[in-house]
């Protein structure tokens, strides 16, 4: 595939993949331009953030400041290049994760050039 089509990798992560890191998958499994997978900072999860799909990835998308943290402290010397954010999003609330993904993807995505729409 032309560098100029390879589609963006995105893993998100939440706690235990279960509800919103599956969901946010879920949405953009079938995106023409990106390419999706979950994890769980939880040593319960589904699946396991590993470094694996940390190398795998070109954006990280945290849902809660503290994945983001233990992805932090778990992973620092493998995350230097890669494109971390989180938008607060609690299990709580759930309902709003699509318009919540769609504004992340724009801003960050869009403002580094990695996705173009």
């Amino acid at each position: 595939m032309p560098e100029a089509m390879k589609k963006t990798k995105i893993l998100f992560v939440c706690t235990s993949n279960q509800r919103r890191s599956v969901a946010a998958e879920q949405l953009y499994k079938n995106h023409p331009r990106l390419e999706v997978k979950s994890a769980g900072t939880g040593s319960h999860a589904k699946t396991v953030l590993s470094i694996e799909l940390i190398l795998w990835a070109d954006c990280i998308l945290c849902f809660t400041a503290r994945n983001q943290y233990i992805l932090e402290q778990r992973f620092p010397d493998i995350i230097s290049d890669k494109i971390i954010d989180e938008i607060d999003v609690t299990d709580n609330c759930p309902y709003i994760i699509g318009t919540q993904v769609n504004e992340w993807l724009q801003k960050i995505l869009l403002k580094n050039n990695v996705c173009q729409q």
